[in-house]
């Protein structure tokens, strides 16, 4: 069976090249010449590899990469005639696998593409079995190039089973050997480095390591601690305190009607009460640009921690970050490329939205909070409350609370 490509370029004489050099490779091709329309061909035809243009007449090519990962598992290859290490590290953040500088070579196009489907049927399948007894030795893989059960770390850490997973990285639940009196859990977050670019590779690999720094630096309740950090051959590995608990989008889901918003409420200090140990680390502060309720769990006790450090920022003044974060959390400015604290406090009230009205942002028009306000799905929810996450969603930064503190002590007032 030939393998699909979507091809979206709005350059008609490349577009025209490249379809002809793909088909005569083999693989069947379909062309697009705006990010609308690749968006819904990927919804229909289901591509095996998605060739992008970043610089696209009708949505921002960036913007389109992250739509299409919504959508479709396949790979993304970025084309473009701008490239820096600050594009790289975007590209990769955003979902991006690969990606070609304009202008490219036939035999590029083509090798590129390959590289991509290679790494797709090296790891298709289904997840790992498991072993009867750790295996003394670093690393063991199974076909699909995850750890399998059993798998014994630096001596030390017993992989039990996969937690979660995405396109450079695990994460494991295991189990500490140190402590042989009682089972100490740990989650065991593994990056895997199988990018044969150097500079993707060096790129990955800088990103790890400074979200494992950042981590380092914390020490909060509602963050999972850092135990430990190691590399084996191409992988690099975090040890991370387990947290038994749950993601409040599959609580929101299990519930008959809406969460009470006293619960919301509680969550949502827990997570103010980390977004402040953030923004108050010296010499500089540290914003998290993410918060979103897959970045939340909710332990046994119903206490809110704050995950997803991927794309966390040490800030600093006048220096502009990458134009990164989750469409329909992330506020108008961090599209620009703003680190100011108060982006936080936006993707909060956004998530708070969501926990309260069973409105998902993501599916909704970008900034679109103000024209479909909590009261019209969810009329329990007090005035008090909604004028606390209205005044957080204001598009213009300065009118948004000022600060985290400032959103905890109005939460405080409402006296749960």
């Amino acid at each position: 069976m030939r393998n699909r490509i979507l091809l979206i370029e709005d350059d008609q004489a490349l577009s025209r090249i490249m379809r002809l050099q793909l088909e005569h490779a083999g693989y069947d091709v379909t062309v697009c010449q705006t990010g609308t329309s690749g968006v819904e061909a990927a919804r229909e035809s289901e591509p095996d590899v998605i060739l992008l243009d970043i610089a696209l007449p009708d949505l921002d090519g960036w913007v389109v990469c992250e739509q299409l990962n919504k959508i479709t598992d396949a790979p993304i290859v970025i084309s473009t005639a701008v490239r820096s290490e600050r594009d790289v590290i975007r590209d990769l953040e955003l979902g991006a696998d690969d990606y070609l500088i304009k202008p490219f070579k036939h035999k590029e196009l083509l090798a590129c593409v390959k590289a991509v489907l290679h790494r797709i049927e090296r790891t298709a399948g289904s997840l790992p079995g498991g072993l009867d007894s750790p295996v003394q030795q670093d690393v063991v893989t199974d076909e699909i190039d995850r750890l399998s059960e059993g798998v014994l770390l630096q001596n030390r850490y017993r992989i039990n089973r996969i937690l979660s997973y995405g396109d450079f990285s695990v994460v494991y639940l295991g189990r500490d050997m140190q402590f042989t009196h009682r089972s100490r859990l740990v989650a065991i977050k593994e990056m895997l480095n199988t990018a044969t670019d150097p500079m993707i590779s060096r790129m990955l690999r800088a990103n790890f390591e400074r979200q494992t720094n950042i981590l380092a630096a914390l020490s909060h309740p509602a963050i999972p601690q850092i135990c430990d950090y190691f590399e084996v051959t191409n992988r690099a590995y975090t040890i991370l305190e387990y947290i038994e608990g749950r993601d409040p989008r599959v609580i929101l889901r299990e519930t008959e009607g809406f969460l009470p918003e006293e619960r919301v409420v509680s969550w949502a200090i827990d997570i103010c009460d980390a977004l402040h140990h953030l923004h108050t680390q010296r010499p500089h502060l540290i914003v998290h640009r993410d918060v979103k309720p897959q970045h939340m769990l909710v332990d046994l006790d119903d206490k809110a921690h704050l995950l997803g450090f991927a794309i966390a920022r040490v800030s600093q003044p006048q220096e502009k970050g990458t134009m990164i974060g989750t469409e329909g959390y992330t506020p108008p400015e961090q599209w620009r490329g703003s680190t100011d604290p108060r982006v936080d406090i936006y993707a909060l009230g956004a998530t708070m939205h969501h926990l309260l009205s069973k409105q998902d942002p993501t599916l909704e028009a970008p900034f679109s909070f103000h024209e479909r306000p909590i009261h019209t799905t969810n009329a329990t929810v007090s005035r008090e409350l909604t004028e606390i996450i209205d005044k957080a969603l204001e598009y213009d930064i300065n009118r948004r609370l000022g600060s985290v503190g400032e959103m905890i002590s109005a939460l405080l007032a409402l006296g749960y």
